[in-house]
């Protein structure tokens, strides 16, 4: 079974940098972050899609040793994904532990690093990407304005500034799932646009080139298995 473990700081929550470490510790902290909407709106669709095709989501963020830390964090996926992530896909590592160490003793019984080839982690941090994937995990890094900025990192990743459809189809294709449902959305869009240039056939617009845009739009269809609505279309 394919699993995927989303980070939250810097990924869901936007990374407040020069935050000073005292005020990181403060009661409340964690429970106010601003959100990153794309990445959110990202993570509501890819754990729909995840689920139809047998695929479990967990969090998987860390934590300071401190009494309101696992409640700031709970308290902010309830207000800001609610009902998405039950506690037992709310996993809390602590601050400095190595998550693909921590994946291993909570969820696989062998203690084998055979279980993470399996396991994707979503995650903003470099060091937390090279550890899991030493170990035999995938990961997918997330660029979200503030890391990034040595160029040093290679390997699959995307953007927390992208639109939450493009965040999901990088997410699936990365683990090797098809994004079929947006594909479709995305083609269909551009197919009811170009149906209306063909209609209108206004402002001098090529009907030749509109309806060979249309036909190799199809074809891409046909390309990702969907012969049947490319039919339809055409």
């Amino acid at each position: 079974m394919k699993r995927l473990f989303i980070d939250m700081d810097g990924t869901l929550a936007e990374w407040q940098e020069g935050t000073p470490f005292e005020i990181v510790c403060e009661n409340g902290y964690a429970a106010n972050l601003p959100v990153n909407g794309n990445m959110v709106d990202a993570t509501k669709s890819l754990v729909k899609l995840c689920h139809k095709k047998g695929v479990e989501v967990f969090i998987l963020s860390a934590v300071l040793d401190l009494s309101h830390s696992i409640p700031d964090k709970d308290k902010w996926l309830d207000n800001v994904l609610p009902g998405v992530f039950d506690t037992e896909h709310r996993l809390y590592v602590p601050y400095g532990m190595n998550k693909a160490e921590f994946v291993m003793q909570k969820l696989d019984a062998n203690k084998n690093s055979a279980f993470l080839s399996q396991c994707y982690l979503l995650d903003n941090y470099s060091k937390n990407i090279r550890e899991w994937t030493e170990v035999g995990g995938k990961a997918i890094k997330v660029f979200n304005g503030v890391n990034g900025r040595s160029g040093t990192f290679y390997g699959a990743y995307t953007c927390s500034w992208l639109n939450a459809r493009q965040i999901v189809a990088d997410v699936l294709r990365n683990m090797g799932l098809r994004a079929d449902t947006w594909v479709c959305d995305i083609i269909g869009n551009l197919l009811e646009e170009n149906r209306d240039n063909i209609e209108n056939n206004g402002g001098g617009y090529d009907l030749g080139y509109a309806e060979g845009y249309q036909e190799a739009l199809t074809d891409v269809l046909r390309g990702v298995g969907y012969p049947a609505t490319a039919d339809a279309i055409m």
